[in-house]
Parts: structure tokens; sequence; C-alpha cells
């Protein structure tokens, strides 16, 4: 499988995600230098918005502040990239830094060329826009989404292509994942700590992590279960995820401390604590009834989560008694196997990837 990587755009908003993947891609995938010979065309533009990684919640982190070059890959041309703190538009300085990538996504496309039956990959994670509707269907049907936030139905979204997780807003548009065509890529951790290599662990089950979502704050109840620990934070309140060294500790410890981490919805569909539940050894209960699973085409996620529907949360201390001890060490180990051969790091998410793209040829 050959891939021809177009010449990037050279403009301020790259990002550390989609440079640790276009690197891992230089030094695992084979290219072509012959738009002929490809099987697929990686787009020349970071149209990612992954502005949540490696710091959660902190923008700057997530920017490069220098050109992709690797070592002495020849991996880009062009100038330096840049970042500013308060970054603002050259010309209008009130457009929000999404909507001028949304821009420059928009004008990279109109001045496309397309190559008839060619497919162009695009990284794509911003949980709030619907990609297809808002910008991509306007130029044809040639382009893969790659991406953390893809969801499969249900998907509410205005008529200008912006999502909404309120249900009673008019104007389903349906998925922003299409089966086939699409790729849901997995998230990577935003937390670090060693892991528990233990199988016996001092909750059944738990959570921490921010209310941003009536459901999160209906788990609650479920503290009165024995061996459980739930624990819903004031929407905004980021710190406890990675900003302070204690609570982020606190975190990887209730992490490293469970057998099963609840992993429900917030404000978008798909939620980093997958990745990090996994990390940490513990099995995840999947609660998000919309998400196109991580790498879902060839990985069967009953072998290493449980996945509870969204209005049916009571029944997950049921779920967890009738699991006996043998169902549930095959789920642990299932979860770590899991994670290292396909998660852990952006060469085995470039691996995965790929394999995908071999498969669909």
């Amino acid at each position: 499988m050959k891939i021809y990587r177009q010449r990037l755009l050279d403009y301020p908003f790259l990002t550390k995600w989609f440079k640790s993947l276009y690197v891992s891609l230089g030094k695992i995938a084979s290219f072509t230098d012959s738009i002929e010979e490809s099987d697929y065309i990686l787009a020349g533009i970071d149209s990612s918005f992954e502005f949540s990684w490696p710091v959660f919640a902190d923008d700057n982190s997530s920017y490069v502040n220098s050109n992709i070059h690797e070592d002495e890959q020849p991996l880009i041309w062009g100038n330096d990239y840049f970042v500013f703190s308060e970054w603002k538009h050259p010309l209008n300085p009130v457009i929000h830094r999404c909507n001028w990538v949304q821009q420059e996504l928009d004008r990279y496309l109109r001045n496309l060329v397309i190559v008839p039956n060619k497919k162009y990959i695009f990284f794509w994670n911003h949980p709030f826009i619907n990609p297809r509707k808002k910008i991509f269907n306007k130029y044809g049907d040639n382009f893969i989404i790659v991406g953390t936030s893809l969801s499969s139905h249900k998907w509410q979204t205005s008529e200008d292509g912006i999502c909404f997780m309120d249900e009673s807003v008019n104007g389903y548009f349906g998925p922003t994942y299409e089966p086939f065509r699409d790729i849901s890529m997995p998230t990577m951790s935003t937390v670090q700590g060693e892991l528990n290599e233990k199988y016996e662990r001092k909750y059944s089950f738990s959570f921490m992590g921010a209310n941003s979502h009536p459901l999160r704050e209906s788990l609650e109840s479920l503290n009165e279960f024995d061996k459980a620990k739930v624990r819903v934070i004031n929407s905004g309140d980021a710190v406890w995820r990675g900003h302070s060294d204690t609570k982020s500790s606190d975190y990887v410890n209730l992490l490293n401390d469970s057998t099963f981490t609840l992993v429900p919805r917030g404000d978008s569909p798909y939620v980093y604590r997958l990745m990090e539940a996994m990390k940490f050894g513990s099995i995840p209960i999947i609660i998000s009834d919309n998400w196109a699973l991580p790498f879902s085409e060839i990985l069967d996620y009953r072998d290493f989560s449980l996945r509870v529907k969204e209005d049916e949360w009571q029944t997950i201390p049921n779920r967890i008694k009738v699991l006996d001890d043998w169902q549930i060490k095959r789920l642990q180990d299932n979860v770590r196997t899991v994670y290292n051969k396909h998660f852990s790091n952006f060469d085995n998410q470039i691996e995965t990837l790929l394999k995908i793209l071999e498969l669909r040829k």
C-alpha cells in the first residue's frame, strides 16, 4: 500500500497530536512520489482541532512552535510554524481559532484539484462540528475522515453543521461517522503514571470527572453500592485531571485502584477516559450510545470492555455482579493486550490505521 503526501499547508495551528501522527506515518508507512501509483493521498493540512493534548484543557500545550522536521527526516517543506498565547487572525482579530481553521480547510478544499478515484485522508477531532455537513460534502465524496470525535448516529446538528448535545434541538443530520469510509481513531491519554500490575483492586468500579452531561450527575447515585466511588466535579474545573500534580495523581490512583472504570459521555460522545482507563489496566464500562468506537472495524470491544446504554446505567452493578473471577481476569488481560498493541503510542495507532486502510484496498 502506497501513500502520497501532499505538501503541508503553512499556517499557525500545527498541533502536537497531528505532528506526532505525521512523524509516525513517516517511520512506518510506504510513500510514493507518484499520485497515480498511490492508494491514498494524505491531505497537506492539520485539520485535527486537537487542542486538549497533551495537557487537557490547556490549549497552549497543544501547539508546535517550530516546523515538523524530526531529526533529519524531510517530512515537510516551507517556513517554520509559530504560536502565540493570545493568537489573533491577521486580518480579523475577532475570529476564533476554530473558525479560522475551518476557513483554511474550506479554502484548501476549494483549491484542491481532486484526482478521480483517489481517497484523501484528513484528520479531525472537533466534537461540535459535523465535518461532512459543515465542510466536506460541498467538495465531493473522495474524503476519508480519521478522527477521535466521530459519532455513529442520532447526532443533532443545526443547518450550518454545528452539533448540539441537546436532543431537543430540531434538525437531525445523522452520523458524523460513515462506516467503511471514515475511521474512528483513539485519543491519547492526558495523564501520566505507572500501571498497577495487580489484578485485585480496591474499588469494583469508579468515576471521577466533570459534570458535563446529565448522565454523569445521575451516576453519583451508584455510590451506594459496595466498593464503588463516583465523584462528579463542577464542569469547568479541569484541574483534577492534569494541571496539579496532587490532583492528577489522585485521578491516576483511582484508575489504578479500580477493576472497572465508568466511561460516560460528556458534552460530546467521545471521551479521553477510555484510553486513560485502559492505560492503567482498568476495564472500561462505556456509556455513550452514539460514539463510533476507535478502530471498531477490527476490534471487538466485547473482549475488553462492557458497553451499557445511556438509559440503562442503573444496571451497571448487576452487569458486574454476574461476572465470575475468571471472566474479569480475562477482560483485564485483554485490556492490557489491546492497549499495548493498538493504543499505547502513536506508532501503534498508525500501524492499526494502516492495517484498516490496507483491508479496504
